[in-house]
This record gives C-alpha cells, structure tokens and sequence, in this order.
C-alpha cells in the first residue's frame, strides 16, 4: 500500500518515541508525490470523482494538498469516463431513475454536474425496466 508521510508518522509515534520516529522517517528515501500518485490509481478501481479522490487522499491517507494536486495533475484521470464506469456500477444493483443516478452522482459521489450528465448519457444501462 502507498502512505503518505504523516501517515507513516502518525502509525510510528504509536509505538515508538517522536525523535525515533521522526529519525526513521527522515532516513527513508520517498518520493511522497509519487506515492500520492500511487495511491490515487489504486482508489480509480472505485471510480471515484476528482473532488472525492482529493478528499480521500488528503483527509484520510493525510498526503498534503500539494501532493494530492500533483496525483490529480499526474494521473491523468478521465473524470467523465469514472462518472460512466461508477453510474454502471449503481446501476448494476437493480432498478434506479436517472434522477437517482444523477443525485448519487452528483450529491454523494462529487461529480460535476456535466460530468454526471455525461454518465447517464453514455453509460450501457438498460432504461426501459
């Protein structure tokens, strides 16, 4: 798995004193952009939108936003391809409204509008049950 610094800080400090572990983590040789990267292509298994992956990575992985910026700028994601890819996803679960869709798109999974659109427009989901 990929760690961002404060991360691996915050898991060290649990079981050993700040000086060792601030010692081991300035002895690693990391490339933290990289991993922000890293860890951004193994979450776009679930499709998630810009905003949301930006969430992810700083809020609960703790990368810095800089380094949450370069993974976005990095991955080279296409957004309105993972709004398609997550709209399939939901309606693979049974019968759902596009007016659903489009709020889980847009309300709980951070799509644009646009990007939303796109997905109910593009996506192979069978309308007509």
């Amino acid at each position: 798995s990929h760690f961002s610094k404060q991360k691996i800080e915050q898991d060290l400090t649990r079981r050993h004193s700040e000086d060792a572990s601030q010692y081991a983590i300035n002895k690693l040789n990391i490339d933290w952009k990289e991993q922000a990267l890293l860890k951004a292509k193994s979450y776009q298994e679930f499709h998630y939108s810009k905003e949301k992956l930006i969430e992810l990575l700083v809020n609960l992985d703790l990368f810095t936003q800089e380094e949450a910026d370069y993974a976005i700028e990095q991955g080279h994601f296409d957004w309105k391809e993972e709004a398609v890819k997550k709209a399939e996803f939901y309606a693979n679960g049974g019968k759902i409204t596009k007016e659903k869709l489009l709020e889980k798109l847009v309300v709980y999974r951070k799509f644009t509008q646009g990007e939303a659109e796109y997905a109910i427009e593009h996506a192979k989901i069978d309308w007509s049950n």
